[in-house]
Parts: structure tokens; sequence; C-alpha cells
């Protein structure tokens, strides 16, 4: 059975659009009117920069859903949920995903049913999901910023953002990039990156590990 992933990034700008989205994170966001036919949720907030930070950006969430297909996914952004985030927000990103190669799981599940090929040479996104040890947090951290750095180095790459559900220790990463051959010459041939993953394994860092590939179905957004 095919699936669509629906992923927004949303960007708030005054300190009452900002405690709006904050609020969310701790009351949760039942009482917005939850889109038909989802079949999970997850609401994250990010770091500040790019979102690869211990310093929170308090204007920067996102909201991550599964659908069915690309028919409820894009059904959803009339949902009261979506409509609340957006009428709030100053600008968001939206991404309709199916995807296509996954491997790892999320707090022991495995959230992505995948369908299609992968095809590197086509338009490509990816998300990363990691539980960080505690006792490994400052080692992760210390290390993490020069690998965000990095992905500027590479033009094709068109959107990437860090997020999270809890600060530090549950990271999300979701990328978007011209191709999949860019995507792996980032992922396997930038020092940083490559150091990184290298020396997370070897020390044990995640207690849970999550990679998937996407097809890029749709973007859209909102300013």
């Amino acid at each position: 059975m095919s699936q669509t992933i629906l992923f927004t990034y949303f960007e708030f700008d005054t300190l009452r659009n900002k405690w709006f989205a904050f609020q969310n994170m701790g009351l949760g966001v039942d009482k917005y009117g939850l889109p038909e036919q989802m079949e999970w949720l997850r609401v994250m907030g990010s770091g500040s920069g790019n979102g690869f930070s211990i310093w929170p950006n308090w204007g920067g969430y996102a909201l991550l859903a599964a659908f069915p297909d690309e028919r409820t996914a894009k059904a959803a952004l009339d949902s009261g949920l979506w409509k609340a985030y957006t009428e709030h927000s100053a600008s968001a990103k939206t991404f309709f995903l199916r995807p296509l190669a996954s491997h790892g799981l999320w707090d022991g599940v495995e959230p992505f049913r995948t369908s299609g090929s992968y095809d590197r040479e086509l338009e490509t996104a990816v998300l990363t999901r990691a539980r960080v040890k505690n006792k490994h947090v400052p080692a992760f951290w210390k290390r993490v910023h020069n690998v965000a750095e990095s992905i500027h180095e590479y033009p094709e790459r068109l959107f990437s953002v860090g997020v999270g559900e809890i600060p530090l220790i549950q990271q999300v990463t979701l990328s978007h990039w011209t191709s999949g051959k860019a995507m792996e010459d980032y992922a396997y041939k930038s020092k940083y990156h490559g150091a990184v993953v290298g020396m997370a394994r070897k020390k044990g860092w995640f207690s849970e590990e999550l990679f998937c590939r996407f097809s890029v179905l749709d973007t859209m957004t909102v300013v």
C-alpha cells in the first residue's frame, strides 16, 4: 500500500504567533481539527540558524504527517490544524513526498511504507531521525555545527532544516536536493558529514536511527 508524507515547516514572527506554536508542543493540537485519514502526526520545534543548534528557534516549527495517498495529503492543508498554523505563520514551506527506501525505526516502529524505485538522477528528499543517548549528547552537539554548515557548500541543496520532538535528544533533518546523486555526494563525500556518521556508529551515539529517501511529488510555499 502506498503512502504520502506531508511535511510543512512554518516560520512565525510576532511574539503572539510564536507563543501559539510553542504552547502546542505541550498541549496538543487535536483541538484545531485533525486531517481526515491521517495515519500519524509529529509536531516538532527547531534550533536556531538552519535548525542545527543547541539554542532553540522560537519561530520555527514543523508538522510531519502520513496519509494513504497524495489526494488525502493535499486535502490536509484545508484541515483546521494546518489552517491554524498557516494563519499564524509568516511563511510555510510544504513538501508532498513518496517514501522510496527506508531503514530504521521511530519510537520502535517503522513509520514509512515504501513504494516505487529510487532513481538517483531525479529530485530527491531525505529524512533522518536519531535519538541521541544522554551520555553522548555533548559529543554529538560538539560536532554537528560543522556538518550543518558544510551543507551550504552544495548548490544542489534546495532546502534543509533541522527539527525535533525533544530538544538535544531527538533530532530530525529534512533536506531537498536536485537529484539523488547530489544528495549522495554530500552524504558520502562531505568531509564533516562522513566523519561524524562514522564516529556516531563507532561510539554508539544513538539508541535509535532512521533514514528514508523520498521522491518529491510536489512543493508549495506560502509567504
